[in-house]
């Protein structure tokens, strides 16, 4: 089953940074300017090298050009746990 999930873009930074808010929403700051098409190619090949599936099983599904961004990985495998896992957030390192 496809697993979805929502991406906030905070803004740029020298290095890409993901963190959880208080209501467990993912955050990132990118390299490159947020409502670019390099933000997006910069933010799938991230989820799919941390996550350890091919580029091609990460699917942007909302928010091209938004800083509030769905994803979605078609690998039947990943769940929200390995998303978090993967991007080194937990419900118990929440911002």
């Amino acid at each position: 089953m496809p697993y979805e999930f929502e991406v906030k873009i905070l803004g740029k930074k020298n290095r890409l940074h993901w963190e959880m808010d208080t209501a467990g929403r993912i955050r990132c700051y990118v390299t490159v300017e947020p409502l670019s098409e390099d933000a997006n190619r910069e933010l799938i090949t991230a989820l799919a090298e941390s996550i350890g599936v091919n580029k091609s099983k990460v699917e942007l599904v909302h928010g091209v050009e938004d800083y509030t961004k769905v994803f979605k990985i078609t690998d039947s495998g990943v769940n929200g746990d390995d998303v978090l896992r993967a991007l080194g957030l937990s419900s118990a390192k929440r911002l």
